[in-house]
């Protein structure tokens, strides 16, 4: 299907209006905007995109958040996530007009390890043990249902459903050479069922949910049998424990993480509970209210203050109390010296958010992967990573019920994009504890110790004001050790193996253990 893109931009007073111009000109189709006409107008088709994608891109990045700007799919206009996509596209068609052998360009690694395009990944249809392929988000045997107690019938409609879905939503159908019949022909090459009693490649594994509750019997996981060795044409499948209720949608058995952190597990933060609550309880637990009041909730929020205030427990603790889904990345974990692989690894991140709502994306020391951009760096593969995160985030709105967790502790080094409107607009302030936070810290981490009668509390959180959340918890532990080395000193080691229940009354942390593990710190 051939198409074309039109960009259409106004003359501006940037600096960087010869740049944009210089590389539109590359381009058959431009129209410079004279003294009568105020527009600049390229228009580009299918083949000059894919021979020149990388000028058009640089002329988007410059005009791209200038007044008036407009950027139209075959006249219907678009945005800058299905931008992407396009463009992702048409410079993998790309290279696989430059390929030797292009029919291999499109595989994983060979026909039955894929569905004929790499784009197509959110089924595996292969073992898991290969490593190259593990981020999928559904195998192909999570699709089907039990026949018989032992007999399981994989539902192929449902697989094409959800590959068709993927092929629209990343614009397949803008590739000269992707055909989704073939696609169909792959999934028709599937078992049409799995017969657990009959065959020694597969076995069946009963598993329950974290809160004790038997899932419905269905697979949930594969590897290679250990009586067939490894070869990847035995399998072993596990099945949930069967549920007689009524019948789930397959995604309702994905491995969804709830973090066991609440609220009376953090101490000090009263000030900002109220903030926590508007920004994301509510839009989580009464959407109504929000809708009623003709405002969008905000979907991203950056969390800011020193070390060891608390930020990542605070973002635990809001997933427990809206039973969401928690995604925890550290930043250097998607970056990869591949090109695009990092795009795509956060591309999967929010996919998965997506599939598991509610869900809540955290981001730690988000400043370590989005500093601050320069023009001379807009080709620098992190810069191109903080591009791929400032899309996605631009198209939450399509995400029901996902939200963007952030933290940082040098918010001066974040790219100023991403504080604008509609990213990490929602900006809180974790600071140290107060007094009253001090002496809340204080109790949640000694709640569980044997500490002496006569030892005040109250008194000597006095001592903690300034000190962190983190700190605070470190002297509790190093007390505990002071006790503990006290009270052991001078023991032989055979007298220690000999300590039970009876001596433990006598392992008491005292005044002087605190005040000791406080001098260490400081």
């Amino acid at each position: 299907m051939d198409f074309k893109i039109q960009l259409k931009f106004r003359n501006s007073s940037s600096v960087y209006l010869s740049d944009a111009k210089k590389h539109a000109k590359k381009f058959d189709d431009f129209k410079e905007a004279d003294s009568n006409k105020k527009i600049n107008s390229l228009t580009v088709s299918q083949e000059a995109l894919r021979r020149k994608s990388s000028s058009f891109l640089k002329v988007w990045e410059i005009v791209k958040s200038w007044k008036g700007t407009e950027i139209l799919l075959n006249d219907d206009p678009i945005d800058q996530k299905e931008l992407n996509s396009i463009t992702d596209v048409i410079n993998c068609n790309s290279e696989y007009h430059k390929a030797v052998i292009q029919e291999d360009h499109c595989k994983i690694r060979d026909d039955i390890e894929g569905w004929g395009c790499k784009f197509l990944n959110s089924i595996a249809r292969h073992s898991p043990n290969r490593y190259y392929w593990r981020n999928s988000n559904h195998n192909w045997y999570d699709f089907g249902h039990f026949e018989e107690e032992y007999k399981w019938k994989v539902d192929k409609q449902k697989i094409k459903e959800v590959l068709k879905r993927e092929a629209r939503l990343k614009n397949l159908n803008l590739c000269s050479v992707f055909n989704l019949e073939t696609v169909f022909e792959h999934v028709d090459t599937l078992p049409d069922e799995i017969n657990v009693e009959e065959s020694e490649s597969w076995e069946i594994k009963y598993e329950e949910s974290i809160d004790g509750n038997t899932l419905e019997k269905k697979p949930n996981g594969i590897k290679p049998h250990p009586n067939n060795g490894s070869s990847s044409s035995s399998l072993s499948i596990s099945f949930g424990a069967q549920k007689e209720e009524e019948e789930k949608d397959e995604s309702t058995v994905n491995n969804r993480h709830i973090p066991d952190v609440e609220y009376d597990d953090i101490g000090g933060i009263d000030g900002i509970l109220q903030k926590i609550r508007e920004a994301i309880e509510i839009p989580f637990l009464k959407p109504e209210l929000i809708k009623h009041l003709g405002i969008q909730p905000h979907k991203g929020i950056l969390l800011a203050g020193p070390p060891g205030t608390g930020k990542t427990l605070i973002a635990k603790a809001i997933a427990n109390q809206v039973n969401a889904h928690f995604i925890s990345i550290k930043g250097p974990e998607l970056l990869s010296k591949w090109h695009g692989q990092s795009e795509e690894n956060l591309r999967k991140v929010f996919e998965e958010a997506r599939i598991n709502s509610p869900s809540i994306i955290f981001f730690d020391e988000i400043d370590s992967i989005a500093q601050e951009r320069s023009n001379e760096e807009s080709l620098r593969f992190d810069s191109r990573f903080v591009n791929q995160l400032l899309t996605l985030m631009d198209g939450l709105e399509e995400f029901e019920d996902v939200r963007i967790i952030a933290t940082t502790n040098r918010i001066e080094l974040l790219d100023k994009a991403l504080l604008r409107p509609g990213r990490f607009d929602y900006k809180i302030e974790v600071t140290k504890p107060d007094l009253k936070g001090c002496l809340e810290i204080l109790k949640i981490h000694t709640k569980d110790m044997p500490i002496d009668s006569n030892f005040n509390l109250e008194l000597f959180s006095a001592k903690l004001l300034g000190l962190t959340g983190a700190e605070i918890a470190y002297i509790t532990r190093e007390s505990a050790y002071n006790c503990l080395r006290r009270s052991i000193n001078g023991l032989e080691p055979r007298s220690i193996n000999e300590i039970n229940e009876e001596h433990l009354s006598n392992f008491n942390i005292s005044r002087n253990d605190f005040e000791k593990a406080l001098k260490s710190l400081k």
